[in-house]
């Protein structure tokens, strides 16, 4: 478990290692800062620091969060670029033993410019 605080224009990296014979699972919370109030049904994007989690393998490929589509409720969740949610999950079920990146950045400007995480 890691808490900390990331700054505008800062990103964080942790490197970790899987023998492969367990699922790797990275998983990034925060508490956003308050937003516009909607209306029950509406889909636009409510998030307001934007925090992003990835998985990087050692040959430089990213992983991504789980994401589900509002427009499609009944779609079941896919890997993407998570710009909705204030906690996002990435599982590798059966990672390959090797060393791994675990990247938080954000995008924007982080109001009060920082945005703690855990």
């Amino acid at each position: 478990l890691v808490e900390r605080q990331v700054s505008n224009g800062n990103v964080h990296e942790y490197k970790i290692f899987s023998d492969g014979t367990k699922p790797l699972v990275a998983t990034i919370a925060w508490t956003d800062v308050s937003g516009n109030v909607g209306t029950a049904g509406e889909t636009n994007i409510k998030l307001v620091n934007d925090l992003d989690v990835r998985i990087i393998d050692d040959r430089g490929n990213e992983r991504l969060p789980w994401i589900l589509d509002p427009s499609s409720p009944t779609v079941l969740a896919r890997q993407g670029d998570n710009i909705r949610d204030n906690v996002e999950k990435i599982e590798i079920d059966n990672p390959e033993p090797a060393q791994y990146t675990v990247r938080i950045s954000h995008k924007g400007n982080l109001v009060s410019g920082s945005q703690a995480y855990g």
